[in-house]
């Protein structure tokens, strides 16, 4: 089924100092707002690349791009999924200029 548009709009705030939070909370906050993500951008881009046009939207936050010393998980899971956006604009870039 051709997809036009993907729009990611998971995530969920945590506010805290990082010596206090747990590695399971760090894993469980990167799990909901990175990698879940990641999976649908992953799926969307399959189905996007084979067709040949889309477009994903990733909701983040403007946190990404600035720290914060009360919310360096969350930040830091926005940044990543930043990051992961822009890869994706280049995959679908680099395949457009493959088909020609």
């Amino acid at each position: 089924m051709p997809t036009d548009v993907f729009v990611n709009d998971a995530g969920a705030g945590f506010v805290g100092p990082f010596s206090e939070t747990s590695m399971e909370d760090v894993r469980a906050y990167f799990d909901l707002n990175f990698f879940a993500t990641a999976e649908g951008v992953k799926l969307a881009l399959g189905v996007m690349e084979r067709q040949g046009w889309g477009t994903v939207i990733n909701e983040s936050s403007l946190v990404g791009f600035l720290p914060s010393a009360y919310a360096p998980v969350y930040n830091s899971s926005k940044a990543a999924l930043a990051r992961l956006g822009a890869f994706s604009r280049l995959v679908l870039l680099v395949h457009q200029t493959d088909q020609g």
